[in-house]
């Protein structure tokens, strides 16, 4: 696999590369035939590139971001209480291609030999439908902003402290973080396609990352994975979160 590229670090595009190669092959035919994977100097991740990192915040939405942030922490945003966000949408899947299209075209304009077979995989919906079945096997919903955006960060601490969370405190964030979006004025008046587009870069973003920091653990690589680790503590302390000091509870996150 020709990785070359004067524009990006070499292991960020292989390691890409190979995560949605993976992605795409079916489980029977990956045991039987080996992926091709970088080795153990192929230490960066894609999430550890910045440009990619902030190019998929920048979808979710900076605004959406700190309204998360809010309820993680327990700040209630102040809001008429006759409007209540309805934090469900219904999914259009000409919004799904055209999510998937424009993250392609900010991964693999440095790779252009790879444009092709990418554009394909992400517009074919797979690693949106890796994380949809994820959450479907958790009682969670893709299609509700606050399962969404509670499984990411979730998620997120699980990598950053090495712990597992129990399902009941997946239950508990969510209900705090559903309890202030749905008084967020940044949630509030969302259209149903924003509210998608969000949803979906979040998804794609966990599944990137839980799949690689994953497939890093498996094969030992624990460069990598700290690589991992670093970049996801890094995205969140930007946000005002430290998932280092916050504890998952039966009432959600606390700072106590």
């Amino acid at each position: 696999m020709d990785c070359r590229n004067r524009n990006t670090p070499p292991p960020i595009r292989c390691w890409l590369i190979a995560l949605l190669l993976a992605m795409a092959t079916p489980l029977r035919a990956a045991a039987q035939e080996p992926i091709d994977r970088p080795g153990h100097s192929e230490l960066s991740t894609l999430f550890a590139s910045p440009g990619f990192r902030n190019n998929m915040l920048d979808k979710i939405g900076r605004p959406v971001l700190a309204a998360g942030t809010r309820s993680v922490l327990g700040h209630q945003a102040v809001s008429p209480a006759r409007y209540v966000a309805d934090l469900n949408y219904y999914a259009s899947p000409g919004i799904s291609r055209t999510l998937g299209q424009q993250i392609a075209s900010s991964v693999v304009d440095a790779d252009p030999g790879q444009t092709r077979h990418i554009r394909e995989l992400l517009a074919s919906g797979r690693v949106w439908q890796r994380f949809d079945r994820v959450l479907s096997g958790t009682g969670y919903s893709s299609r509700n902003l606050a399962d969404v955006m509670a499984w990411y960060y979730v998620t997120s601490w699980e990598i950053i402290n090495e712990q597992d969370a129990p399902p009941a405190l997946y239950r508990a964030v969510r209900d705090q973080i559903a309890e202030s979006l749905q008084y967020s004025p940044e949630v509030l008046f969302m259209s149903n396609a924003e509210k998608q587009r969000v949803s979906e870069s979040i998804g794609i973003m966990c599944t990137i990352v839980d799949d690689g920091s994953q497939q890093l653990r498996d094969q030992g690589d624990q460069i990598g994975y700290l690589a991992v680790q670093n970049a996801v503590r890094e995205s969140l302390l930007e946000q005002g979160l430290d998932m280092k000091r916050l504890r998952l509870t039966r009432r959600g996150f606390s700072t106590q």
